[in-house]
């Protein structure tokens, strides 16, 4: 994690009064001229919701965005090359490495608590006991039992290799 420090208290009043300085540089000078472009395309300037963290405002003011949505097609494919990719992988350290190249903390972290919730709605511990276990919300299990139940059969591939017996009562 960056530490960017404890912002001055001239720079917090002034992003509360929507007149902190803009930061300057290479980097944002590159920014500006990408929102620009966005400016002249979109026609007008884009709609950006009121952040109430001072911090989150003066720090963050513009976030990655596609101007237009990949086609369909080709979001497919690259979804079906990011599977390969790890399909081509034998190795568990392999896979790992992989996986923390590709994904944030975040991400790993939210991908971890929706595996580690499986075998024990498998076995059917309630959602309560198992976010008592785990601390991961009982939001996220719901949604992990609703994919386990309608989903596109990735848990249950995954289950019958590693959890066989498990497998076996669902």
């Amino acid at each position: 994690m960056i530490d960017l420090g404890q912002p001055k208290k001239a720079d917090v009043a002034a992003a509360q009064r929507g007149t902190a300085p803009r930061p300057s540089g290479p980097c944002i000078a590159a920014t500006s001229e990408v929102r620009q472009v966005f400016r002249r395309e979109l026609g007008k300037p884009r709609h950006q919701p009121r952040l109430t963290n001072v911090i989150t405002r003066y720090y963050i003011s513009w976030m990655k965005q596609r101007i237009e949505p990949l086609p369909e097609s080709d979001a497919d494919a690259s979804f079906r090359a990011l599977a390969k990719a790890l399909a081509a992988l034998d190795r568990v350290e392999d896979v790992a490495a992989f996986l923390r190249d590709l994904c944030t903390p975040a991400e790993l972290e939210a991908m971890a608590d929706r595996w580690r919730v499986v075998p024990m709605l498998l076995q059917g511990v309630p959602y309560r006991e198992i976010h008592e276990r785990t601390l991961v919300s009982v939001t996220t299990i719901g949604r992990v039992a609703r994919t386990l139940e309608h989903g596109a059969g990735g848990y249950a591939a995954a289950v019958k290799r590693q959890h066989p017996r498990l497998a076996q009562s669902h």
